[in-house]
């Protein structure tokens, strides 16, 4: 085992002039990132444009379309993310063009980078071979856990393993750790601005950092510099509820942030358990090379001791945030994959093994990854286009209300949300009857009371139980006033769209309103 820091040696330049070695590194590095960024581009092609991949994503771009409207996250239009991850989205949405082009094509470039970071990170402790592999297999593993477009650890995971770097670094070079340390708990502070559960990362990092700082510093000068690390790592989440606090919706926004999640219940049994198989089952080889190379690693007495306990208390972390929600989806995983392929990277060390390795963990990605993505994209589009054309005619008689379907719908008709809760997930998932703030069976009321021109529903539930209280009043509303204007197949084709127009509307009053599925 080598550790790696003269590009010299690890690129058998021998006795090349000391110039050419000096103009090499940086060279290398940037041909690096861009054979990653290829890799991380070219099968995600198929996801570009698609404007209704993933119903978190979606929603996160109406969120972005209404402020830009002018609306208030949590105020206007509720969910409990941070609103780190809505400027993000917001910060795209000129360049999403019909779809989330802007946010898909960030998603390429924040997953390359990621992936470049870990590169540097593995190259310290192995050649190239070993860096490239696991750098290779971190984009390829969050496609297959929902992580091939903008969710939230897509981003904030740039942020962590940067932060990881710079303490890395901190380590090697102390004197370096009073600024090294402010960057990193800014990053971390970002990251957790962009999903909460990020603090059990940045608080290992900090960790770290005080460990480094007790060891090098006096205790005083100690004590300041780990005191305004932290700071530093809240100042993001202290800065955006200082912000709603001076606009008077602090409520608002404690209610949204955190105590909302404590309210939550958990998901039904059954759907929970095919969720955790799902995740066991594709991420069977990955879970397997973080425990094989993390039980080798605590034993590397070539690699630091800190270096060993930092990378190994980074996955604990990790697995923290991963399991304290309570609720499993895939996507949930995408925050353990940068750690887990880190820690297996004693498996490539010796090449002999490592080829083999990479190429399992490579045969057995391809096997979940979605081959039909261009196909699902031009039928999202179709879908979606049809929908707006559908919607808009009625439109100047009263509003749009999305109870099963995409909430990108909203924005393809420019059509304003009858309430703040927009995600079809909070009125009609039994999970969130209790964690809104407001009673769901009243809001459900107040928006049916308003008699909404064209609602819109699904012949396949995604969620595993409906509200009983808001699916019985909008079945009655259905039965009474609606009827099925349209039918068109959602683009993955696992279930229809159906658009329910208002029956004083619509000449095809002899045909019912769609029927909800229990």
């Amino acid at each position: 085992m080598v550790r790696a820091d003269n590009a010299a040696e690890v690129f058998n330049l021998g006795q090349a002039e000391a110039v050419s070695r000096a103009f090499f590194v940086p060279t290398c590095r940037l041909w690096v990132f861009v054979v990653l960024l290829c890799i991380v581009a070219l099968p995600r092609i198929g996801f570009l444009g698609n404007p209704d991949y993933h119903v978190d994503e979606e929603f996160y771009g109406l969120v972005a379309d209404r402020m830009w409207k002018g609306d208030l996250p949590y105020v206007d239009i509720w969910d409990r993310k941070p609103v780190g991850l809505f400027l993000i989205y917001a910060g795209l949405h000129p360049f999403n063009g019909g779809g989330l082009v802007g946010v898909q094509l960030a998603g390429i470039l924040s997953s390359a980078l990621t992936a470049f970071v870990i590169w540097n990170i593995v190259r310290r402790y192995a050649d190239t071979f070993a860096a490239f592999a696991i750098a290779l297999l971190y984009p390829c593993w969050t496609m297959v856990f929902g992580g091939a477009n903008g969710q939230s650890p897509v981003f904030y995971n740039l942020l962590i393993v940067s932060a990881v770097l710079l303490v890395l670094r901190s380590i090697d070079e102390p004197e370096t750790i009073k600024h090294r340390g402010l960057l990193a708990m800014l990053l971390g502070g970002m990251a957790i601005q962009v999903k909460y559960t990020a603090i059990f990362e940045v608080a290992l990092l900090g960790l770290g950092l005080a460990a480094i700082a007790w060891r090098t510093m006096a205790a005083r000068q100690a004590t300041a510099w780990i005191t305004l690390w932290a700071t530093l790592a809240l100042l993001p989440t202290l800065s955006a509820w200082l912000t709603y606090e001076a606009l008077g919706h602090g409520p608002e926004f404690v209610q949204a942030n955190f105590t909302s999640i404590f309210l939550r219940a958990r998901l039904q049994d059954a759907f929970q358990a095919r969720l955790i198989r799902f995740i066991i089952v594709v991420g069977m080889p990955m879970f397997g090379m973080a425990l094989i190379g993390g039980l080798r690693l605590a034993r590397a007495s070539d690699i630091p001791r800190e270096d060993r306990l930092l990378l190994l208390g980074w996955t604990g972390a990790a697995l923290v945030g991963f399991s304290c929600i309570g609720n499993f989806y895939d996507h949930y995983t995408l925050p353990l994959i940068a750690p887990m392929v880190i820690l297996s990277l004693p498996l490539f060390f010796n090449r002999t093994v490592g080829l083999p390795v990479l190429g399992a963990a490579l045969i057995w990605i391809g096997v979940f990854l979605p081959y039909d993505a261009i196909k699902a994209n031009r039928r999202s589009r179709a879908t979606l286009a049809g929908m707006a054309s559908d919607v808009k005619q009625f439109l100047g008689h009263g509003s749009l209300f999305i109870w099963d379907g995409p909430s990108a719908l909203y924005v393809a008709s420019q059509a304003a949300p009858p309430s703040r809760f927009a995600y079809p997930d909070h009125l009609d998932n039994i999970v969130e009857a209790g964690a809104l703030g407001v009673d769901s069976g009243r809001e459900m009321r107040r928006i049916l009371a308003a008699r909404p021109a064209v609602i819109v529903t699904s012949d396949r539930r995604l969620v595993p139980l409906y509200n009983p209280t808001t699916r019985t009043l909008i079945a009655k509303a259905l039965s009474m006033n609606y009827v099925e204007y349209s039918k068109r197949m959602e683009g993955w084709g696992t279930r229809s769209y159906i658009i329910n127009v208002r029956r004083d509307l619509c000449r095809c009053s002899d045909r019912p309103a769609s029927q909800l599925v229990p």
